[in-house]
Formats: structure tokens, sequence, C-alpha cells
């Protein structure tokens, strides 16, 4: 690696780490959900991709064990 390489790496490494705190500022904190209490919405949040508005309603509607059972029942698709 030359100098002229190493120095521009170090500026792009300084220039990355100076953003973390913009992008922070831009991106909304995962406490600002409203609803964070609801069992259902926390039981999506630990097992799935987080909660869609399909997924809460499928929840509520099995009931939140028979709704793990059937994320872990394996349909012979895979």
């Amino acid at each position: 690696m030359t100098r002229r390489e190493l120095i521009a790496a170090g500026a792009a490494a300084g220039f990355v780490a100076g953003c973390g705190p913009i992008a922070s500022r831009l991106t909304p904190s995962r406490t600002a959900v409203e609803g964070l209490d609801d069992p259902e919405r926390r039981t999506m949040d630990r097992i799935a991709y987080g909660p869609t508005s399909e997924e809460l309603s499928a929840i509520r509607s099995q009931g939140r064990e028979a709704w793990i059972d059937r994320q872990l029942a394996a349909d012979g698709e895979e």
C-alpha cells in the first residue's frame, strides 16, 4: 500500500466515522413506535422480522401460541 493510498483510506474512514451522528439523527428510534408494550408486537419483534399489519392481524386472530406453532411447523417447502 502506498502512502497516498494509506492517506486516502484514512480520510475515507474519518468521513464514514463522522457520518454516524448524522445518521442517528435522521433515523427514527425504535422506542418511538407506539404500542411496544403490546404483547403481539413484542412477539413479532423477537421472533419475526418485525410487525406488519398483516402479521399482527394474524397473530391476534390465531393467538400467540398458535401463531408461534404455525411459524415453527415444517411445511415441506423448505
